[in-house]
């Protein structure tokens, strides 16, 4: 009978996928142990994303616009408390991130107790705290020009940015900081997973069933 909170880590390059790859593996083991709508969930989704710092610290504006794919960027204390508190079978209350406003909100959102945690985010390996919390860690390597498609659509999309304004932020912190930071946090990965993430999502999904199983 396993204890605690199994984690896994997902982080990769903006645009590489990682909230559609966690959700995969929710519907694979969906199949086998749904999900209720509600009360406690057996799963749960942890985005780094929400724990952007509000407002931005000064020494992180390039141009007079923030640096949000600095590492600098984030509220790592809370995001540590958080995760350790979830790791002990807690319950915590996650910041909202309003992406339109770039701003933190006064809605928090209920998590946990949870029996698996998924966490991530282009820094989801960059805490030294948080690393040894996790039980599986995955990298999506996605090559480049596929993730700046896939940030184009979503930025206009569910950001309300125009096209101009994503490419220019893109050349100029997204890119620089994906090389700098975010790349080289793949050497902290237990596995690699490439843009087609159809059949790894099955086999962490069956890893999963099993814990299920045994909780």
């Amino acid at each position: 009978m396993r204890t605690g909170v199994y984690i896994i880590g997902i982080a990769g390059g903006s645009g590489s996928g990682k909230t559609t790859f966690a959700k995969k593996i929710i519907r694979n083991l969906d199949h086998t142990h749904p999900i209720p709508l509600h009360g406690p969930k057996p799963i749960r989704i942890l985005h780094l994303d929400n724990y952007y710092l509000s407002p931005q610290p000064e020494e992180n504006w390039i141009d007079g616009k923030p640096n949000f794919d600095t590492p600098d960027a984030f509220d790592w204390n809370l995001f540590y408390e958080h995760v350790q508190t979830l790791k002990n079978n807690g319950s915590v209350k996650i910041p909202v991130y309003d992406f339109k406003l770039s701003t933190r909100i006064q809605e928090t959102k209920p998590l946990g107790p949870v029996t698996i945690l998924m966490i991530e985010g282009i820094y989801a390996f960059w805490d030294p705290r948080v690393i040894p919390l996790m039980d599986l860690k995955i990298f999506l390597h996605v090559k480049d020009d596929i993730r700046l498609i896939r940030r184009l659509a979503r930025d206009a999309e569910e950001r309300n940015r125009d096209v101009d304004s994503i490419i220019n932020q893109y050349y100029q912190t997204v890119r620089p900081m994906h090389l700098k930071y975010v790349a080289p946090t793949a050497e902290c990965a237990d596995l690699l997973v490439p843009e087609e993430t159809d059949m790894a999502a099955t086999i962490i999904a069956a890893k999963l069933k099993e814990i299920l199983n045994n909780q």
